[in-house]
């Protein structure tokens, strides 16, 4: 991921680190159940990490 330098008056872009954790903040299981049902329904493609709704729906205890 790309982000804007912090503090800069420039827009310096800079790589971010990849983060150790799966999430590095929490997010309710209701946002995400909420969102997951949203795709679904529009039959929305992957994400930027590749899993399907499909791959998703498979392992939805773990992945809520």
């Amino acid at each position: 991921m790309f982000s804007r330098g912090h503090g800069s008056t420039d827009a310096i872009w800079q790589r971010e680190e990849p983060v150790d954790e799966a999430k590095p903040f929490d997010i309710p299981k209701r946002e995400v159940w909420e969102a997951f049902k949203k795709v679904k329904a529009n039959q929305g493609a992957a994400g930027v990490d590749g899993q399907s709704i499909a791959d998703f729906e498979a392992d939805l205890s773990n992945n809520l």
